[in-house]
């Protein structure tokens, strides 16, 4: 075979002559775009990260395991690794005991020299004792001059390029030795089949270890030079209608998956009670393959969604398997569906379309290995340069499954063990050959029987089936297990009964046994095929009848919600572990709070609800329903500023307008709505949110006025920015004034969003909720009614404070308070100016995916949470460097308490004194479990203002006068453009927001102000970002840096050595260190670096006597005097004392 381009020589002439176009964008869980690469950019990585890999050791054919979340650390370590020469193992990242057994082992099987892994503790992964850890790429990195050309590296047909395990659906996962040269034949195959060009756009959700993600929707783009936007499947199993949202947001004209998805998309459809803002009419290929194709599906898909777009034509069935590749057989393109039954009487299939170029596809009697008729079906063999030649250390199925030979014929051929026959060109799949059950001298295929049972449960959400055969005596009957069934108030063995009926009339007499099980009994592949032989074990050995938990039935509405904020599906084993074991933070459990409540369950306080279990939630579902507080008639009412606002009103007594009382940002539109469209949108946002229309007025009441945004037009782009610089940054007085104002600036280049908004009125989790009803609006899909009322807010606090239930969180507060020191007697700069609303120097904090990793392994083991246990180590650096083992830190809390809460704009969040004590004697994990719950019940008293709670305090002076000294947020928003405003929260330009058919990227925000001296703020998602941000009147830069770094060094060390004590963990860098122990460390007789502090007086006093160098209201000493006292008391003090003797 002539030797082919591979996909490194892909990666580089994209790179020259496109090198500027998106490779991938990674979004987020809200569809945002989190993290992209060009192509120019991925080269470079990819090349520098390919050196660092051989530099550290990596040798051509050695094999590095790479288990990784799906995102673009994966793309760029399994083309690094090829660039190096080195063999890729993409194995998934286990969640779970099973799936931690089963990467165990691959990783023993495959005995890796390396591996790429953002942990290896209790995976699986840490068992290759004799690899060695390689890190994943850092996107940053660039190709240092003279690093060597991956292309240039000399890549033949037969060099092996990875190992692909297979799903395992029939058996233990065997790896697929996959060369470049079959590598590159596949890709060139899929584009002709697809008909992929560079103009091309791929969105998916596919598992990124598995076949069709990895060489269909990561390589195969990267192939022909295409943009592949990569989405977590965990998102897609939450909510399969977001994928067809994304691939109509980022007008996707390839994407796919196995029938589920598909099915999946309808179930969740006829669910949704929410209006869709869908264009499908881009979707050029929707490829259907990896698993039976269900004519009823394809069908039901098509009915659906014509109406929004989608074209019959698009629809692509398609068959394939790792061990030739990915693809065998798929379209043409615009073909549809199409069905045929063989001519032997068999079922009717769907057509997987023409055989792919260069490929031979045999139907073979797997009894004689002689090929049968045409429309005859057989076993299905495939020979062609995309087919492997061997299975990984498994030499007995290579020579049987991948060289299986033909009657008379010497070439080897794979034996797929699939049913099919060819008929007009086209191959048509009817089953698994080893899965045929044979009843009375007849074949069944187990997927028609699954088939007409998701059939008749089809009114069922998430419905799971297995059929197989069974032996009995001398005979063979079929089993059907069914799991996630719904009885509606039928008795169960009657909904079993009508099954056995139906499945009785269908298949002419088949009397099959149907049993209800446990979602585990029927566990499924990464590619979502049921695992039918595993079923069969389970089932003959005992263990999948009955259901020994709740696991085994259909999730209840409080599991599903759990679900939800969990973001991804709930394991059995984990129904009895804590909210905080799972990884809850304060955020989701308010979230899940909220949830509970829209379905009549009574959420326990947040403290108490972090120590639940998914088990013991499920149990509130008996309690009588709880029915939320109604929303109040407020019509003609005065009613006063929440004390949240009040606050502020305070303030804007001693500063009138202060820059710190106000937040803006101005965003970049792109997208085809014009400047006045986006007005109108922009104004009916303003409109439904009654904070924004709020003003105070001077006596402390709440009016309303109206607010819509302000339009300009300007003559550039550049004008545009600079007008919106400016409007951001205007004063903004609080009294009798709009705290929100909103301008539309178009220019002929672009139009740009401006906001300004005062705190008064929005905080963070605010802004998500405005960004969310933007899109809508872009969208076309606003609701139409207004959102929740803030002033209901203001009346629930006021009653709150004048219940029991306020004053016993006052008289905890106060027991916190009452020795707990105001300030923290850390290095600052004396007689510094008042601190109120002072600008901010920002030195910037980052923490890597691997120390991120070990933080959540940390929390999960602990029963604490990420933002606890940061907190904490800010703490424990204040400490240190005060000598105080009891510090206060501020840090907001989001504030919100009811569903209503959760969905209104609004000043919510409130401003708590942290008090942490902190025993130098204690250990690291030690504190964290004291003080995790502590923090917590802090939180739970929330619900009391700042202003009720800083009397508490044994402070000479007011609190407000005094302040606080040091500041803790971990940023977090809401909406699905969440991360991406947390971001930009931390001062971040450059962010960009999906608004459905616009972009938005922030081109200009607002300064950082502060309220203390210092404020640590980060945001946590794979990695940790932030800054800390100092006032330079009060703190020096030196003092600042030596935080920030004390911060990483005790962060990194308690999550490494836990048990070690507090006051032990390290605060000094390495330069820091060796000047101490290096530069100080002089021995007896050598020359001092540095003059003690009696030389430096002696050497003042005599080049200065007659100086004043003391004085006070009586008298001034000369520098001559001061020295003649200090040798008079000297003396004295010499001179040995009379000792009076005991008594």
């Amino acid at each position: 075979m002539a030797r082919l381009r591979n996909i490194l020589a892909s990666l580089a002439a994209n790179a020259r002559e496109m090198p500027g176009k998106r490779a991938f964008g990674f979004l987020g869980n809200e569809g945002e775009i989190v993290r992209e690469i060009d192509f120019a950019n991925l080269y470079s990585v990819v090349v520098a990260q390919a050196e660092s890999y051989r530099r550290a050791g990596l040798r051509r054919h050695q094999r590095v395991v790479v288990s990784l979340p799906a995102g673009l650390e994966f793309v760029t370590s399994f083309l690094s690794i090829l660039s190096a020469g080195g063999v890729a193992v993409p194995i998934p990242s286990p969640v779970g005991p099973a799936a931690r057994q089963r990467v165990a082992r691959m990783v023993r099987h495959c005995a890796p020299h390396f591996i790429i892994a953002t942990s290896g503790e209790d995976t699986g992964i840490g068992l290759a004792e004799d690899a060695a850890v390689l890190s994943p790429p850092d996107l940053d990195a660039t190709a240092e001059p003279g690093a060597p050309d991956p292309v240039s590296q000399h890549i033949e047909n037969h060099d092996l390029a990875f190992l692909q395990y297979t799903s395992g659906s029939t058996s233990f996962p065997k790896a697929v030795e996959v060369t470049h040269g079959m590598l590159s034949h596949n890709m060139a195959s899929i584009q002709r089949a697809f008909e992929h060009e560079a103009s091309s756009v791929f969105v998916s959700w596919l598992p990124h270890f598995h076949d069709m993600g990895l060489l269909g929707m990561i390589l195969q783009p990267l192939h022909c030079g295409a943009t592949s936007y990569l989405m977590a499947p965990s998102r897609f199993i939450r909510n399969p209608l977001s994928w067809l949202q994304t691939i109509s947001d980022r007008r996707a004209t390839t994407s796919g998956g196995p029938n589920f998805a598909y099915s999946s998309c309808l179930t969740a459809l006829r669910e949704n009670e929410t209006p869709l803002a869908l264009n499908l009419s881009c979707w050029r290929v929707a490829f259907n393959g990896s698993e039976p194709v269900r004519v009823s599906t394809m069908r039901a898909f098509t009915e659906a969604f014509c109406k929004y777009g989608l074209r019959p034509g698009a629809l692509f069935p398609c068959y394939g398997m790792a061990e030739n590749g990915l693809f065998v057989s798929g379209g043409p393109v615009g073909s549809g569906v199409t069905t045929r039954v063989s001519s032997d009487g068999g079922s009717e299939t769907v057509s997987s379309g023409v055989v792919g170029h260069g490929q031979e596809v045999v139907i073979v009697d797997p009894d004689t290995a002689r090929p049968v008729g045409h429309g005859v079906e057989g076993e299905i063999w495939i020979r062609s340069p995309s087919t492997a030649r061997r299975y990984f250390r498994n030499e007995e199925d290579s020579a049987t499954q991948l060289n299986a030979r033909l009657e008379g014929r010497t070439e080897g051929y794979l034996r797929t063990g699939d049913i099919g026959f060819l008929a007009d060109s086209q191959l048509h799949v009817a089953g698994r050959l080893k899965d045929i059950i044979i009843v009375n001298g007849r074949n069944v295929y187990p997927e028609d029987i699954e088939g007409l049972v998701l059939e008749t449960l089809s009114d069922m959400n998430r419905v799971r089936v297995v059929a197989f055969g069974c032996e009995r005596e001398d005979s063979e009957s079929v089993v059907v297990l069914v799991a996630r069934l719904r009885l509606h108030g039928m008795p169960l063995r009657d909904l079993l009964a009508r099954l056995q009926n139906v499945i009785f009339d269908a298949f002419e007499g088949l009397n099959a046994e149907v049993h209800r099980v446990a979602a585990a009994a029927i566990p499924v592949t990464s590619s979502g095929k049921v695992r039918r032989s595993t079923c069969k074990q389970e089932y003959l050995r005992g263990l999948a009848l009955p259901p020994s938990n709740a696991m085994g039935r259909e999730l209840s509405p409080a599991l599903d919600a759990f679900q939800v904020i969990l973001g991804r599906a709930l394991q059995r084993e984990e129904m009895a572990q804590s909210l905080l074991e799972l990884g809850f933070d304060s955020l989701m459990l308010a979230r899940l709070a909220e949830r509970l409540e829209r379905q009549g369950i009574a959420p326990p306080r947040t403290s108490i609800l972090a120590r639940m279990s998914p088990s013991k939630i499920e149990v509130m579902e008996a309690s009588p329903r709880y029915e939320p507080p109604a929303a109040h008639n407020l019509s003609g009412k005065r009613i006063g500023a929440s004390l949240n606002q009040q606050s502020y009103a305070f303030h804007e007594l001693i500063s009138p307008g202060h820059p710190r009382s106000c937040m803006g940002f101005a965003l970049s539109l792109h997208g085809p709505l014009d400047s006045t469209r986006v007005k109108e949108a922009f104004d009916a946002v303003l409109k439904r949110h009654s904070a924004l229309s709020l003003r105070i007025k001077g006596d402390g009441m709440l009016a309303t006025t109206q607010v819509a945004s302000t339009s300009h037009h300007v003559s550039s782009l550049q004008l545009a920015q600079s007008l919106a610089a400016g409007l951001i940054r205007e004063p903004m007085p609080l009294f009798d004034e709009p705290m929100c104002k909103a301008y539309v600036i178009a220019s002929p280049q672009g139009t740009l969003l401006a906001l300004q908004v005062h705190h008064a009125a929005c905080d963070l989790y605010s802004l998500g909720l405005l960004i969310d009803d933007l899109r809508a609006a872009f969208s076309g899909g606003l609701p139409a009614e207004a959102a929740g009322d803030y002033r209901d807010f203001v009346v629930e606090q006021v009653r709150y404070l004048n219940q029991p239930i306020a004053a016993e969180a006052s008289a905890r507060w106060k027991e916190r308070l009452h020795d707990q020191p105001l300030n923290i007697n850390f290095p600052k700069i004396r007689g510094a100016a008042a601190r109120l609303g002072s600008k901010a120097l920002l030195l910037r904090l980052a923490i890597d995916a691997a120390g991120t990793t070990r933080l959540r392994t940390f929390v999960r083991r602990h029963e604490a949470t990420a933002y606890g246990v940061l907190l904490i180590g800010f703490g424990i650096v204040l400490s240190r460097f005060s000598g105080q083992d009891r510090v206060t830190i501020a840090s907001p809390f989001h504030g919100r308490r009811t569903s209503r809460d959760m969905g209104t704009v609004g000043l919510f969040q409130n401003l708590l004194p942290i008090a942490l004590q902190l025993p130098g004697g204690a250990s690291f994990q030690d504190i964290v479990r004291s003080q995790v719950p502590e923090i917590a019940a802090m939180i739970d008293d929330g619900g009391l203002p700042l202003s009720r709670i800083q009397h508490h305090f044994r402070t000479p002076r007011p609190l407000v006068e005094q302040g606080f000294d040091a500041m803790f947020t971990l940023q977090s928003s809401a909406g699905r453009n969440a991360a991406s405003l947390a971001k930009a929260s931390l001062r971040t330009t450059g962010v960009g927001f999906d608004l459905g058919p616009m972009t938005a990227v922030v081109t200009d925000i607002t300064e950082a102000t502060l309220e203390t001296p210092i404020d640590l703020s980060v945001f946590m998602e794979d990695t940790i970002d932030g800054y800390l941000a100092y006032n330079p009147d009060v703190v020096s830069q030196e003092t600042a840096h030596r935080l920030l770094e004390a911060f990483k060094l005790v962060l990194h060390a308690g999550l490494d050595q836990p048990e070690t004590p507090i006051s032990k963990l390290p605060v000094l860098t390495e330069p820091e260190r060796a000047k101490i122990l290096e530069q100080w460390a002089v021995g007896p007789g050598a020359p001092r670096p540095y003059q003690m502090a009696p030389e430096l007086f002696r050497a003042s006093a005599a080049k200065h006597p007659d100086k004043v160098a003391v004085s006070d209201a009586r008298r001034a000493l000369t520098y001559r005097e001061l020295s003649a006292e200090i040798d008079r008391h000297a003396v004295a003090l010499r001179r040995p004392q009379q000792r009076k003797p005991r008594s």
